[in-house]
């Protein structure tokens, strides 16, 4: 039996999914924004460092994006860290986020069930 779409989950600017919407797009908005900042502003940086020698410009870019993997990866830490006290808090809502995980699991596999050979 094949469920029908709820005004829950109907697209990504319904009420369960507005919030996260708006999250995701300022974040990608802000992260793009910074990148174009720092890409404008490394040619003057990069002639600090090395008093007019260029040599440091690729060393300035590698350091902006090892930051950005290091604050991600914090980032990431956190929330876990974060979900597994909620999860110690209430554990009826942790298991029904376990099962709405495996019924998208399940249906990612019957998508691909359905699909037909490439020929």
């Amino acid at each position: 039996m094949a469920q029908h779409p709820t005004s829950e989950t109907a697209g990504l600017w319904s009420p369960g999914h507005r919030a996260l919407t708006i999250g995701l797009v300022l974040t990608i908005t802000l992260v793009a924004s910074e990148a174009l900042a720092v890409s404008t502003i490394m040619p003057i940086v990069a002639d600090d460092l090395a008093g007019g020698d260029r040599t440091l410009y690729g060393w300035v870019f590698s350091s902006f994006v090892l930051a950005s993997l290091i604050g991600i990866a914090l980032a990431f830490t956190i929330g876990i860290l974060l979900s597994i006290r909620a999860d110690r808090r209430d554990p009826d809502a942790a298991r029904h986020r376990l099962e709405r995980a495996e019924a998208m699991r399940q249906g990612s596999e019957f998508d691909r069930e359905r699909e037909p050979a490439a020929p």
